[in-house]
C-alpha cells in the first residue's frame, strides 16, 4: 500500500491523497464508514475509483438506511440498529418536510432542535449497533486493513479507527463547531478566519469581528448534544476518559473537498490537503437541441437552476494570457496562473534585453529579477537611478554583477554627491544642483549630528521635523534639475534604454521612467506610509500586517490593532511633505494630474531586499520578489590567530570529551574560513547540516544561499532562526517525552526542560558566533546567523512526529536513511 499513497495536489481530481494510486502499486485494504445522505454520494465516486485501481473496499453500514447499498465495487457489511426502514424514513421526511413549513422563527428554531435531538440519537443508536457488535468488530479487526476512510461528521467512523489502531484518512467538507480546526491544532484567529454561517469576509470591520467571535457560541449547545455521545462510547472501548478532539486529532491526513476558490484562504496544517468539489454523481449526457445561454444548458443537465458565477466556479485552474506589465496589478487567488501573452502566430524573435530579464525566484540569490541574467543572454541598456546614501552601496553591487554580464549600465547622479562615484563598471552621467559639494556636506553633517545631541523629547521632535523638510527640499530641488535638463533628457531619450532601475524612496527616477515610457525595476527596503503597498496595489490589512515602527507582530491583541491603525496617521504629514513635490514635477512633465499612487503603480517589478525571515509574513502581488539581503561590500577574511581564551574554555570544559570533540570541529571550521579558495569558487548555494554550524557562518560570510538538511537541532534553535511559532502549551520540546496534548504539569516540564540543555548549547555553539562576528566585524548572534538560511529541509515528517507549525521555507521531506535497506520480503 506504501507505494500508492502518493497524489499531487495540484491535481485536484478529486482523488483521495493516501488511496487513489498509480496502477503500478500494490492493492491496499480500506474500511470504509459513510455517513448517510449525501456524504455518502461523494464519497461513494472516491470508493469507486479506488476499486477501479485495485484497492479492496469494505463499507460498514446500518441495515436501515437512505443511500448506502450494495454494489459491486465494494464489499458491504451491515449491522442491525433498533430501528425498522419505515421510521428511518418517516423520520426524514419530517425533517425535509419542516424545513418548508412557514411558521414563526421561534417555533421553527424549537422545531429544528427538536428534529436534531433525533436524528443525533439516531445516529447515536446505529454507532452503539457497530461499536458493541462483537462479531462484527472481531472480524473487522481480523482482517488487517491499512486505513480507515470516513466522514469526521459522523465521528463513529474516527472512534472505530482509534478503537482498531488504524490510520484514519477524513473524508470531509466541513464540522461545525470549528472541531475540524481543534482536531488538526490549526491556528483558527477570529480576526481574519470567518466562521461558519457568518456570512462575513476575511477582511471584517470591528464588528463583524465581534459577531465572528460571538456566533459560534449558539451553536455550542447543538454540539453538545450531538457529538457528545461519542465521547462515551470512545471511552468505554479505551477504558479511559478520551475527548472528542482527541478522537479527531488522531486523523493522519484530512481530506477537505473544497479549496480556496469558494471558501476564503484561511491557516492549514501540514495534514490538510484540499482537494477540490467530489460530484455526487455522474450527470445525464448533454441533449442534442442546443440552447443558446450557457447557464439554460447546464441547468437542463444539472436538473437544477445553476448560475453563470457558479459554472466559472468550478474552474481548477485558470490560466491567464496576460501578465502584469500590460496589465494593472491586482489580487490573485492560488489557482490562478499568469502565463504571459500565448499569441496566435509566431511573432518576430524577442528584441535586445528580453532574454535577460529572467530569474528563478527560488534561488533568491540577491540578483536582480529582470536584470541579473544568464551568461548567454544579449547585453541590454539599463538606466540607474539611485538614491544617495547607503541605498547606492546595496544597489552599486547589482550594478556591478550587470556590467559582469555583459549589459551596459549608464548611472545618472548630482554632480554634488557623497557616495555615488565614477566606476569602471558603468557609464556616469551627471547634472548640476544649484548646491555646492561644501553645502551639501555641511548639511548631512548637521542632520548627522542631530541625533547624537542630548534634548528632551520635543525638542528633537521639531529638530527631526525640521532636518526632515530640508533634506526633502535638497533631494526636491535635485529632481528639478535633471527632470528640466533639456539636453540630458534628450539625450537619454534617444538613448532607448530597456528598463529603469531606481529605489523608490527617492520618486525622481520613478517619475523619470513614466516621463521616458520606459519599464522600471524598483530595488528597495521598503517605503514610508505604506506607498509601496498602494503602488503595488497590495492588500494590507491593519488586523495582522504590523505597520513600520509599531513594533507590532503578525499576531497582534486588540489594542495592538488599534495602535497599528492609528500609528501610520502620524506619519501622514511628513509623508506628504517628502513626496508631493514628485507628484507636481509629473503632473507637469505629463501635462496631466499624476498622483504618487499612480507614478509607484507603473512599476513593472518590486525587487524586495528583504524576506520573509527577518520579516512578519505578509500578502504580496504577483510582481513583488524578496531577493533577500544584498550587503554593501564584500567583508575580510578571518583572521589565523585562533582566540586562546576561547580554546583554553573549550579545553577545561565540564563535559570533558564532547568539549574536546566540540574544540576539534571548531578548529576545523577555522581551517575552512581562512581557505581563500573558497571565495573563489562561486558556488550558488551551500548545502549542510546547522547542527554543525560552520557552513550557516561561511554561507552569511560569502552572501551565498544556504539550504539546511537536518532532522533537528538542540534548543529550539531551528524555530528561532525560522522564526517559527513555538508556544511552550503545544509544541512539546525534544527529550521530554510529552504528548502533543499536554496537562498542565506536562507543560512546565515542557518549559523547563530546555533549561538543562542550554549550557551545553551555550558551549558547542558560541564559538560559531565569535567566529561570524570576527568575519562580519559586527556583533552577530547565531540565531541571525540560522536566520540567513534560504530553505530548511526536515529529514522527517508528521507521521512518526508530532505536528507542529511550520514556515514557509520549512519543507519536510521524509525520512532519508544512512544506508539502502533490504528489499521487503516476498511474504509480507
Amino acid at each position: 500500500m506504501a507505494l500508492g499513497l502518493q497524489l499531487r495536489q495540484q491535481v485536484l481530481a478529486g482523488l483521495l491523497l493516501c488511496l487513489c494510486t498509480r496502477r503500478w502499486a500494490e492493492a491496499g485494504k480500506v474500511l470504509v464508514v459513510p455517513m448517510e445522505g449525501s456524504h455518502w454520494l461523494s464519497m461513494r465516486e472516491a470508493v469507486r475509483e479506488l476499486h477501479a485501481r485495485g484497492h479492496q473496499a469494505v463499507v460498514v453500514a446500518p441495515e436501515v438506511n437512505m443511500h448506502i447499498k450494495a454494489e459491486d465495487f465494494f464489499t458491504m457489511k451491515t449491522y442491525d440498529i433498533p430501528y425498522t426502514q419505515d421510521k428511518f424514513d418517516s423520520l426524514m421526511k419530517t425533517h425535509v418536510h419542516m424545513l418548508f413549513e412557514r411558521v414563526h422563527w421561534v417555533t421553527m428554531f424549537l422545531k429544528t432542535m427538536a428534529s436534531l435531538k433525533k436524528a443525533s440519537l439516531l445516529f447515536e443508536r446505529s454507532c452503539e449497533g457497530l461499536l458493541y457488535n462483537k462479531d462484527l468488530i472481531r472480524h473487522l479487526n481480523a482482517s488487517s486493513f491499512d486505513v480507515v476512510l470516513t466522514d469526521p461528521v459522523h465521528p463513529c467512523g474516527a472512534v472505530l479507527a482509534k478503537y482498531l489502531s488504524i490510520p484514519a484518512v477524513f473524508f470531509l467538507r466541513s464540522v461545525p463547531c470549528d472541531l475540524d480546526v481543534e482536531g488538526t491544532a490549526c491556528p483558527n484567529p477570529f480576526s481574519y478566519v470567518p466562521r461558519l454561517l457568518t456570512m462575513n469576509p476575511d477582511h471584517m470591520t470591528f464588528f463583524q469581528r465581534v459577531k465572528n467571535m460571538l456566533y459560534p457560541l449558539s451553536l455550542k449547545y447543538i454540539c453538545q448534544v450531538t457529538f457528545t455521545p461519542y465521547e462515551r462510547m470512545a471511552s468505554e472501548l479505551l477504558q479511559r476518559d478520551v475527548s472528542l478532539v482527541e478522537i479527531l486529532a488522531s486523523g493522519s491526513v484530512w481530506l477537505f473537498r473544497g479549496d480556496f476558490v469558494m471558501d476564503y484562504p484561511r491557516p492549514i496544517m501540514p495534514n490538510m490537503v484540499f482537494i477540490g468539489g467530489i460530484n455526487c454523481a455522474n450527470r445525464k449526457p448533454l441533449s442534442q437541441v442546443s440552447v443558446i445561454p450557457y447557464a439554460r444548458m447546464a441547468s437542463e443537465l444539472l436538473q437544477r437552476e445553476v448560475s453563470r458565477g457558479e459554472i466559472l466556479a468550478s474552474g481548477s485552474v485558470w490560466l491567464f494570457r496576460e501578465d502584469f506589465v500590460m496589465d494593472y496589478p491586482r489580487p490573485i487567488m492560488p489557482n490562478m496562473v499568469f502565463t504571459g501573452g500565448i499569441n496566435c502566430a509566431n511573432r518576430k524573435p524577442l528584441s535586445q534585453m528580453a532574454l535577460g530579464l529572467q530569474l528563478r525566484r527560488q534561488v533568491l540569490a540577491g540578483l536582480l529579477l529582470c536584470l541579473c541574467v544568464r551568461r548567454w543572454a544579449e547585453a541590454g541598456k539599463v538606466l540607474v537611478a539611485p538614491m544617495e546614501g547607503s541605498h547606492w552601496l546595496s544597489m552599486r553591487e547589482a550594478v556591478r554583477e550587470l556590467h559582469a554580464r555583459g549589459h551596459q549600465a549608464v548611472v545618472v547622479a548630482p554632480e554634488v554627491n557623497v557616495r555615488v562615484k565614477a566606476e569602471d563598471f558603468f557609464i556616469k552621467k551627471t547634472y548640476a544642483i544649484p548646491y555646492t559639494q561644501d553645502d551639501f556636506n555641511y548639511f548631512l553633517m548637521g542632520s548627522f549630528n542631530m541625533f547624537f545631541e542630548r534634548v528632551n523629547f520635543l525638542t528633537m521632535f521639531w529638530k527631526t521635523i525640521e532636518a526632515t523638510k530640508n533634506a526633502s527640499v535638497v533631494f526636491a530641488r535635485s529632481c528639478e534639475a535633471l527632470l528640466y535638463n533639456k539636453d540630458l533628457i534628450r539625450d537619454l531619450n534617444a538613448s532607448s534604454f530597456d528598463v529603469v532601475l531606481t529605489d523608490p524612496v527617492y520618486p525622481c527616477g520613478a517619475v523619470l521612467a513614466k516621463y521616458l515610457s520606459i519599464p522600471a525595476v524598483f530595488f528597495l527596503r521598503f517605503l514610508p506610509c505604506d506607498l509601496d503597498v498602494e503602488g503595488a496595489a497590495c492588500p494590507n490589512p491593519f488586523s495582522y500586517v504590523p505597520k513600520f515602527l509599531t513594533r507590532n507582530s503578525d499576531h497582534m491583541t486588540f489594542f495592538q490593532r488599534v495602535k497599528n491603525m492609528l500609528y501610520p496617521l502620524t506619519l501622514k504629514y511628513l509623508c506628504h511633505f517628502s513626496f508631493a513635490p514628485y507628484a507636481r514635477m509629473a503632473s507637469e512633465l505629463l501635462q496631466r494630474e499624476v498622483s504618487l499612487g499612480e507614478i509607484f503603480g507603473s512599476a513593472s517589478v518590486w525587487l524586495f531586499r528583504g524576506d520573509f525571515v527577518m520579516d512578519y509574513p505578509r500578502p504580496i502581488m504577483p510582481n513583488m520578489v524578496f531577493i533577500g539581503g544584498i550587503n554593501c561590500g564584500n567583508r575580510k577574511q578571518l583572521s589565523q590567530k585562533l582566540d586562546e581564551e576561547q580554546e583554553r574554555e573549550l579545553e577545561c570544559s565540564p563535559l570533558g570529551a564532547a568539549g574536546q570533540k566540540s574544540f576539534s570541529k571548531i578548529r576545523s571550521c577555522k581551517g575552512l574560513l581562512c581557505n581563500k579558495d573558497l571565495n573563489a569558487s562561486s558556488s550558488d548555494v551551500v548545502l549542510m547540516d546547522p547542527i554543525y554550524a560552520c557552513g550557516a557562518v561561511l554561507a552569511k560570510y560569502l552572501s551565498i544561499p544556504d539550504v539546511y538538511f537536518f532532522a533537528s537541532i538542540p534548543c529550539d534553535l531551528d524555530a528561532e532562526g525560522t522564526v517559527c511559532p513555538n508556544p511552550f502549551s503545544c509544541v512539546l520540546r525534544i527529550l521530554t517525552t510529552n504528548p502533543d496534548h499536554m496537562t498542565f504539569f506536562q507543560r512546565v516540564k515542557n518549559m523547563l526542560y530546555p533549561l538543562a540543555l542550554k549550557y551545553i548549547c551555550l558551549i558547542t555553539f558560541t564559538p560559531y558566533a565569535r567566529m561570524a562576528s570576527e568575519l562580519l566585524q559586527r556583533e552577530v548572534s547565531l540565531g541571525e546567523i540560522l536566520a540567513s538560511g534560504s530553505v530548511w529541509l526536515f529529514r522527517e515528517d508528521f507521521v512518526v512526529e508530532y505536528p507542529w507549525p511550520i514556515m514557509p521555507n520549512m519543507v519536510f521531506i521524509g525520512g532519508i536513511n544512512c544506508a539502502n535497506r533490504k528489499p521487503l520480503s516476498q511474504d509480507s
